[in-house]
């Protein structure tokens, strides 16, 4: 394994199971790996003010350019993250110089709108409007399935690619 600081991506839609995927992975992984969180960048706005791309147009890229300052300051990452294919590609071009292993977080459409309710803290049909644009047109290193995959399985599956 490289001695480059290695993020690995958790791309997926709302609900997909990419935080306990991340949890599951740092239980596992040998050495630091900071959950690194989109959610907790939008935690950031207040209460008053609805958090979306439209209110903050370059919150993509804040998020994208605090990943790339832990990375460079050696710190090993689990980005999870809602990536459009354009997104995607930025990240991955602003991460080249470091290890980088993309992997899509899935589930069936029902899966996921049964977890929105049963969770409560998300904003339902939030998953179903990015079901379609999330995974199109990149190429991931591997995809898990949620709706049949623990997230101990899923993290399993992820330690057995990075340690080849």
């Amino acid at each position: 394994m490289s001695t480059l600081p290695h993020a690995i991506i958790l791309n997926g839609t709302s609900s997909a199971g990419k935080s306990s995927i991340a949890r599951a992975l740092q239980d596992k992984l040998e050495g630091c790996y900071l959950h690194f969180q989109m959610d907790v960048f939008w935690d950031m706005v207040p209460s008053h003010v609805e958090a979306n791309t439209q209110n903050f147009p370059h919150i993509k890229s804040a998020i994208k350019d605090s990943a790339h300052a832990l990375l460079k300051h050696h710190h090993n990452l689990i980005i999870d993250c809602v990536g459009l294919p354009n997104q995607i590609q930025e990240m991955q071009e602003s991460f080249k110089a470091f290890h980088v292993t993309l992997i899509a977080v899935k589930a069936s459409l029902e899966c996921l709108e049964s977890r929105e309710k049963q969770r409560g803290d998300r904003k339902i049909g939030l998953a179903h409007s990015q079901f379609l644009d999330v995974y199109q047109n990149i190429d991931y290193d591997l995809e898990v399935d949620t709706t049949i995959l623990t997230e101990n399985e899923s993290a399993e599956m992820i330690l057995k690619l990075i340690s080849k």
